[in-house]
């Protein structure tokens, strides 16, 4: 009897190395690489609880296209509802191109749209218009500070300035017209 649980074992080891590896593997692909039956994978995964191919595929869109919560893009460290606010980040390698030690433009905006979005305190607020320039490369390893402030509050949108600066120096700015819903 111990040989069967070991056995078992051994193929449930496999069995998760094999979908870690390619977690769009057929039930019966994993079969025919365990040289079992796929109502033997079935019931392995049943006892494993890992879902079926199709529940595993979703779980990874979901994963991919929602954003880490902890990975932030700048964290609000003074902040006068409806008027002004300050937020740093330091960047990091994961936020730079792979071939070059270059953070992402989109990281730049994704800081100043949080810390405009930020301020204006609304519920829910659409960028209507974004009006951006990027002034100086970004490496990883860099403080930044991003500061914003509106300048022009109206019924139904607000326009929000946000300059981000390394040291002393702007590196990028920009001008956001949002728009409440």
């Amino acid at each position: 009897m111990a040989g069967k649980s070991d056995k078992r074992q051994k193929r449930h080891k496999l069995l998760i190395e094999k979908l870690k590896q390619d977690p769009f593997l057929t039930d019966s692909e994993l079969a025919a690489y365990l040289n079992v039956s796929v109502p033997t994978i079935r019931l392995d995964r049943m006892h494993l609880n890992i879902p079926e191919l199709r529940e595993r595929m979703m779980e990874l869109a979901t994963d991919a296209t929602l954003p880490d919560k902890s990975e932030k893009y700048g964290e609000i460290i003074d902040l006068k509802s409806g008027s002004s606010g300050i937020s740093v980040m330091v960047t990091t390698k994961k936020m730079c191109f792979d071939e070059r030690d270059m953070v992402r433009g989109c990281c730049l905006y994704s800081m100043a749209e949080s810390l405009a979005m930020t301020i204006i305190d609304e519920p829910a607020a659409l960028i209507g218009v974004a009006n951006i320039k990027y002034k100086v490369l970004v490496t990883s390893d860099t403080r930044l500070v991003a500061r914003g402030e509106v300048r022009v509050k109206r019924e139904n949108s607000f326009i929000v300035w946000v300059k981000i600066y390394n040291d002393q120096v702007e590196v990028f700015s920009g001008k956001f017209i949002l728009n409440k819903e």
